[in-house]
């Protein structure tokens, strides 16, 4: 193990009594910087799925309608209720109608029209979202760490025995079940707490974090995990991550269907197998780690996807592909899926760029928030921010790769991304706009205020710039500005496309049912 540095000369005050705060103030700040900031990504994922719940709601349409048909049901409803579910059946595209301007609807007509579009498709979302989180929180967090490769400390290996230990006496001071500890046989340093809840919570590290850093630095490290497991991060992270993975699952669903995609059948078959037989194998590790690794922007490469390739240029890769050239007629009967999986690829570019312009800034600084707060409960639990701070500085100049594990980079206590250096050789700091981590100097920041005094070395004041660096930082905000009004505009354009698209789909859908089940 490597000594602790030894502590540098204190230099003059950078941070004086007026910066200073306790650890407990600081958990106050940002926890309530976390529920603004949730608040915000609540919205910004209601939006995000509403052309999808459009997409959605003629399917939650002619299921209702198809089982109250095969009961019965609707055979018995009098003439007058038929009547009335037609008409509202027919209401969207009269609010199409309105819309161009050859109709007149009234405004509650007009929000019911909205409610019939959006309503069942937003519920039937909801349930595959309730569905997928009880899933990940039941099963996921064992299949996840089987997809990792972790495996528990030998009895041999006195560092791995001594950071069980360790997590078990933080788990206690804490107030907390003590949870699992893991080790990944990686080189690279670093350390992620994974699971669904305290209950069932594991702390994962490397061997290169147990070789790189001292007792007082894994203690340090460990407790900044049991601080985010105490303060509620896992819980937050299925929340998000079966948000997100559920609008995809949507798609891939869609994609199997409507795009007649091979490997999305595949997808959700392996999917459903892992959700009903409850197996925690290598089958089962092979399926989370490929739901959770699946990418809203993923363009398919069979199906209707091969076909359109292949009618422009090149040989034909898929069977459904070589079909099609070898029979050309097959074409024109595939010719009503097209309109369908255009609509797919609208939506798929709609919910990838909120995700990636709205969604995603924002669920990233929630989790930097969150860093934050479980910096200043591991303050609290080990009352010793300089072990804190040493720790994070060494795991900034070394390198944090851990394959894999980019799906839960965001758990993690630095990024897993492996170490990049600046020009001059110095390591660069983790940290980012797109970044779950906010940068280690920010981290070492907070650390000084909270009393760690090597800071004041460490985190030098920044050089204050003249009248020539003023100006361009102006130049860089006006350009930032006009990047970023042209960047709304498309996404304007982008949403305003697919929700129209959308619309149109589940208006032209709901008539159709209204015409042939009612």
């Amino acid at each position: 193990m490597n000594p602790a540095p030894a502590a540098g000369p204190a230099a003059p005050g950078r941070f004086g009594p007026r910066d200073r705060v306790s650890f407990l103030a600081e958990q106050r700040r940002r926890r309530r910087q976390t529920w603004r900031l949730s608040l915000a990504c609540a919205a910004a994922v209601l939006v995000t799925g509403l052309p999808l719940s459009a997409v959605l709601t003629p399917i939650a349409y002619a299921a209702v309608l198809g089982a109250m048909r095969l009961a019965g049901v609707l055979a018995a409803m009098p003439p007058a209720a038929r009547e009335a579910l037609r008409r509202q059946a027919t209401l969207v595209p009269r609010l199409l109608d309105a819309l161009g301007g050859s109709a007149h609807v009234p405004v509650p007509q007009a929000i019911a029209g909205a409610l019939i579009v959006v309503a069942p498709g937003a519920l039937l979302a909801l349930l595959l979202w309730a569905a997928l989180r009880g899933l990940l929180a039941r099963e996921g967090a064992g299949a996840a760490l089987l997809a990792l490769g972790a495996r528990p400390p030998r009895d041999g290996e006195l560092d791995e025995r001594q950071v069980a230990d360790v997590a078990e006496e933080m788990a206690i001071a804490a107030g907390l079940p003590p949870p699992r500890v893991l080790v990944l046989d990686v080189p690279g340093a670093n350390a992620a707490a994974l699971g669904a809840s305290p209950a069932d919570a594991a702390i994962v590290v490397t061997r290169g974090l147990l070789a790189e850093l001292d007792r007082a630095e894994k203690e340090a490290v460990v407790g900044h995990l049991i601080g985010s497991i105490g303060n509620g991060d896992l819980r937050v992270a299925v929340t998000v991550t079966s948000a997100f993975h559920s609008m995809a699952l949507a798609l891939v669903a869609l994609e199997a269907v409507a795009g007649l995609s091979a490997t999305a059948w595949r997808e959700l078959f392996r999917t459903v197998r892992w959700a009903l037989l409850r197996r925690d194998d290598a089958g089962a590790a092979e399926a989370v780690s490929e739901m959770l690794s699946r990418e809203i922007g993923r363009e398919p490469t069979d199906g209707l996807a091969a076909v359109l390739d292949a009618s422009r240029a090149g040989e034909p890769r898929t069977a459904l592909a070589r079909a099609v050239r070898r029979f050309p007629p097959l074409k024109a009967l595939l010719f009503p899926l097209y309109l369908p999986y255009l609509l797919l690829l609208f939506l798929r570019m709609e919910i990838f760029m909120l995700r990636a312009v709205v969604a995603g800034p924002l669920v990233m600084l929630v989790w930097r928030t969150r860093r934050y707060l479980a910096d200043a409960t591991a303050v609290q639990l080990t009352r010793d921010p300089e072990a804190l701070a040493r720790g994070l500085e060494r795991l900034a100049a070394a390198d944090t790769r851990v394959p894999r594990s980019q799906w839960a980079s965001h758990l993690f206590v630095v990024g897993p991304s492996g170490r990049e250096e600046s020009g001059d050789g110095a390591p660069a700091e983790f940290g980012g706009l797109l970044s779950p981590h906010p940068s280690v100097r920010r981290r070492l920041r907070r650390l000084a205020a909270m009393g760690w005094s090597g800071a004041a070395t460490q985190a030098p004041a920044r050089p204050r710039l003249g009248g020539g660096g003023k100006a361009v930082l102006v130049v860089l905000g006006l350009l930032a500005a006009i990047v970023a009004a042209l960047m709304a505009v498309a996404l304007g354009l982008v949403f305003l496309l697919a929700g129209g698209a959308a619309l149109l789909f589940a208006g032209a859908a709901i008539a159709l049912l209204a015409r042939f089940i009612l």
